[in-house]
């Protein structure tokens, strides 16, 4: 316990200073998205960037969790509901504080996955192998801005 503890700390001062983690993800919540075991990159994020459906990278009571935003509060935009993709994972708001980062792609194997929410709102997931992941991203990046 107390390494993942180090280990959280260290990520959050690198995404604070604006580089990307890698992390391995322990637990359901995301399932399908994101199985348990599989390396997860988180990104930094100004919280003005975060839309509906992106994934982020938060804490809580119960530690880091990473789930994705159901919805932004109307009232008062830096808070947020976020939910696992699993059925049986339950609502949570969460302050825009709380967010470390977004997730900008999972690995499992030799496959990366890019989970980007693009700005029409759909979420887009593509399952290429490492080489076209690279030309994905550049391609993901001019549209998006990220």
């Amino acid at each position: 316990m107390r390494d993942s503890a180090l280990l959280m700390d260290l990520s959050k001062g690198l995404l604070k200073k604006g580089c990307s983690v890698r992390l391995t993800v322990s637990g359901k919540s995301m399932l399908p998205t994101i199985s348990e075991n599989e390396v997860i990159t988180i990104s930094p994020v100004e919280n003005s960037d975060i839309k509906r459906g992106d994934v982020v990278l938060y804490e809580s009571l119960r530690g880091p969790i990473v789930h994705r935003v159901v919805k932004r509060a109307q009232s008062r935009s830096e808070f947020f509901l976020l939910r696992g993709d699993h059925v049986s994972s339950r609502l949570e708001f969460v302050n825009g504080s709380q967010i470390l980062g977004i997730v900008t792609s999972a690995n499992c194997g030799i496959y990366n996955r890019i989970v980007v929410q693009f700005r029409h709102g759909l979420q887009e997931i593509f399952d290429k192998c490492p080489h076209w992941v690279h030309l994905c991203l550049k391609v993901i990046r001019s549209v998006t801005g990220r």
